[in-house]
C-alpha cells in the first residue's frame, strides 16, 4: 500500500497541491477540489511566503532573468540580478516575509530595505539615489503619483513607463536650450539641412511602419514654408489608424525631463513648431500648449501626417542634442525677428 503522495501542479508558476493515497493519480486529481491560478512563466522560481502579514502564504515568483519579484495581488519588486538565489523569510520579526537574495559568486546575502517610494504605490521602487529611468526597470504601465522623483511619468497621465519607447533617451544635465523663436521661411534654400535629416531618420528607424512625406519643397509651390529652407519635415502617420504611434513620438518630444525642464527634447532638438490632427504646438507659445489649427481637408488638417519645423540652430545641429551645450533662444536669421510676446502671429502653413 502506497503512502500519501503530494503533488504540486505547475502551470508557469506555483498553483495548487493535491493529495492522493491511491495509485490512480488522474482520478484523484479529478475528484479533489483544486484551483488553477496562472501566474508566472517558464524559468520563474516559486517563492511563496507571507509578504503582507495576513498570516497566509502569498503566491509569488522570482524571475532570475530580470531580478523582479512578482507577488500575486500584493506588489512587484525589482531586487536582484541574474544568478541570484531568492531566499524570502521574516528576517526582522515583523511577521512579514522580507525579500532577500543570496549571490553565490561572492557568497553574500542581500536584504531589501523596507523602503518603497510612495509615488509608485503598486510596485516597490526605492527612492533616489540612484536616479532610475524606464530603461533601468522591467515593470511597465504602473500607477504613478506626484512628485514622481524618478520621472517615470513624463506626460503626467498617472501611468509610468507605458511600454518601452523605441526612441533614444540620451542623458543630459540640467542646463537646457531656450525655446525657439518664431522664424518663418524668408529664403529659398530647399536642400535638406542636417538636423532635419537626422530627426527624420531617427523617427523612421523607430517606427518602421510609418514613412517619409518629404523635407524639401520647391520655392515656387504654395506660400511661406520652412520646407523651402530644408528645415521642415512631414512624417507620414495617420491620425485615424496610427494615432498611438504619433502620440508616442510627440509625448517623447514634449515630456518634462527629470530636472523639471518642460518640452525638453523638443527644445534640445530645436523644434520650432509641430502641426498634427487640427492642432499646433509652437515653441514660441509653449505656455499655451496645443492650440486649434484652422484648416480643411485631411492633408490640410495634418491628419495624415505630422509637420515638424525646426529653428535654424536645430536644423544646423547647433543645439545641445548634438553639441551638449545649450543654445540661447534661437534668434531669427530672416529680416524680421518675431519671437512671440502675446500678440498675434500668422498661422504657419506647414
Amino acid at each position: 500500500m502506497r503512502g500519501p503522495v503530494r503533488h504540486i501542479l505547475l502551470v508557469g508558476a506555483l498553483l495548487v497541491s493535491l493529495t492522493s493515497s491511491g495509485t490512480d493519480l488522474a482520478a484523484a486529481a479529478q475528484a479533489a477540489p483544486s484551483r488553477v491560478i496562472p501566474y508566472g512563466r517558464a524559468g520563474d522560481i516559486p517563492v511563496p511566503a507571507d509578504y503582507n502579514g495576513d498570516g497566509k502564504a502569498d503566491i509569488a515568483v522570482f524571475r532570475p532573468s530580470t531580478g523582479v519579484w512578482y507577488v500575486f495581488g500584493v506588489r512587484v519588486v525589482l531586487y536582484g540580478t541574474n544568478g541570484d538565489l531568492p531566499e524570502p523569510s521574516d528576517y526582522n520579526g515583523d511577521q512579514q516575509a522580507d525579500i532577500a537574495v543570496f549571490r553565490p559568486p561572492n557568497g553574500s546575502w542581500y536584504l531589501l530595505a523596507p523602503s518603497c517610494d510612495p509615488s509608485y504605490p503598486t510596485v516597490c521602487i526605492p527612492p533616489p539615489p540612484p536616479d532610475l529611468d524606464c530603461t533601468d526597470i522591467t515593470v511597465r504601465s504602473f500607477k504613478v503619483l506626484q512628485p514622481d522623483p524618478h520621472g517615470f511619468d513624463p506626460d503626467h497621465n498617472g501611468m509610468g513607463c507605458e511600454g518601452s519607447s523605441p526612441l533614444p533617451r540620451p542623458a543630459f544635465g540640467p542646463a537646457i536650450d531656450g525655446y525657439a523663436a518664431y522664424d518663418p521661411q524668408v529664403t529659398c534654400s530647399p536642400t535638406p539641412k542636417p538636423g532635419t535629416v537626422y530627426f527624420r531618420d531617427l523617427v523612421l528607424h523607430a517606427f518602421s511602419e510609418t514613412s517619409d512625406s518629404g523635407i524639401s519643397r520647391g520655392c515656387d509651390i504654395g506660400g511661406t514654408s520652412e520646407h523651402k529652407e530644408g528645415r521642415a519635415w512631414d512624417w507620414h502617420v495617420s491620425s485615424f489608424s496610427q494615432n498611438a504611434t504619433a502620440k508616442q513620438a510627440l509625448n517623447w518630444l514634449l515630456a518634462t525631463d527629470k530636472y523639471g525642464n518642460r518640452n525638453a527634447r523638443a527644445r534640445r532638438l530645436g523644434i520650432m513648431y509641430i502641426i498634427y490632427n487640427k492642432r499646433i504646438w509652437g515653441a514660441y507659445r509653449a505656455q499655451d500648449g496645443w492650440l486649434p489649427y484652422a484648416c480643411s481637408g485631411v492633408t490640410g488638417c495634418h491628419q495624415d501626417h505630422v509637420h515638424f519645423s525646426f529653428s535654424w540652430a536645430g536644423a544646423r545641429e547647433q543645439t545641445s542634442w548634438w553639441t551638449g551645450k545649450p543654445s540661447p533662444i534661437d534668434e531669427p536669421v530672416g529680416a524680421v525677428p518675431t519671437p512671440w510676446s502675446g500678440g498675434t502671429l500668422p498661422q504657419p502653413i506647414g
